[in-house]
Order: C-alpha cells, then structure tokens, then sequence
C-alpha cells in the first residue's frame, strides 16, 4: 500500500530553493495571511506569518467600492492584468495605498528581525499576490537603506514555469499556481532521494 506524505509548503520550497540553489528572499502571499522566507547560500530560514493577505486587498474593492466579494475578485484580475483605463488605476492605486503600506510595514519588520543579510532576489507568489503594486514595496529605495540587502532588491514573480515547465498547463504563468508547482516538486524530489 503507497504511503501519504503531507508537505509544509516551507519544507517545499527549502527542497526546491536546496535543489535548484535559488537564492531569495521568497514572499508567499496566502488568501488570509503571508509568509517569507529566505534561502541564501545553503542557509534556510523562515519568520513568523503575517496576519494580511490577499482578501486584506479584496476587501479595499469589497468596502470601498461595494462590490460583492466574487465580483470584487474578478474586478482585481482585471486590474492585476492592466485591463482598466489608466483613470480607473489610478484611482484603485490610491485606495490601495493604505493596506500597501500596512503590508509592507510588516514584510520589513518580519525580514529586519532574521538580522541577517538578505539577498537580492526576491520571488513573490501565491493566491494573493495579484495587486499590480505589491513589487513598489521592494522598489523604494528606503527598502534598500532600511533592510540588510546584499544587493538592490530585484521584485519578480516566481512562476509555475520556473519550478516545472509543463508547456500544456494553461496558468504556466499564473502565480497563484506556484504553491501547488512547488508541493509537486518537493514530491517529486523526495521519492528520488527516497526520503
């Protein structure tokens, strides 16, 4: 009878990053809170989760806006894929300002309390990344002079594709995707290695 293994998505991702040697500060951006870590040179390490995530931006569209919560979903896709009028973005840019800056006051109180020095990559992923701003955060340069980053910060999506190339899978490009890329993964290793 084949046994069940149950993955955390951290021990995961320390296979993935171990095996594919990918440096990073790596920034999962849950439905109802987010997690970092950071793999540098052969070195783990995690922070403790932060209490927002991606309905903590739904909820902008929700409240502000009145919206229902599917329709408030689909209306951030359309922002998050520059479908709106450059009016209308520049708008929901500013109602996102708020909840922006209280996401991004905790990522840098989370990376500051690992004391430790980061590493320039960094590969945001998850359910609730879809917010067209979320890489600002790590493109001001305050990020850079107030945080131990060995370089200056380079924001990307890690994608379905960078952790397997399946050509036929049709949200290859869709981060919200990545965690089940990379449970499958860390599978997949796992029964090579035999552990």
């Amino acid at each position: 009878m084949p046994s069940i293994t149950v993955l955390h998505l951290a021990q995961a991702l320390e296979r993935f990053a171990r095996k594919k040697r990918k440096n990073g500060v790596y920034l999962h951006i849950a439905e109802e809170s987010s997690e970092i870590a950071i793999w540098k040179d052969g070195v783990f390490a995690l922070t403790e989760a932060i209490p927002l995530g991606g309905t903590h931006f739904t909820k902008v569209f929700e409240n502000v806006l009145g919206m229902r919560k599917n329709t408030a979903q689909e209306f951030q896709e359309r922002y998050f894929a520059g479908k709106l009028s450059e009016e209308l973005r520049s708008q929901i840019k500013t109602l996102l300002a708020p909840p922006l800056n209280d996401f991004a006051a905790l990522v840098k109180e989370r990376l500051f309390q690992l004391n430790m020095s980061l590493p320039e990559n960094i590969w945001i992923f998850g359910k609730g990344c879809k917010v067209r701003e979320i890489f600002e955060m790590f493109e001001d340069d305050r990020v850079e002079k107030d945080l131990p980053f060995s370089q200056k910060p380079q924001p990307a999506f890690l994608l379905p594709k960078d952790i397997w190339n399946l050509e036929r899978f049709p949200k290859n490009a869709d981060p919200s995707y990545t965690g089940l890329f990379l449970l499958g993964y860390a599978e997949h290793a796992r029964e090579e290695k035999g552990y």
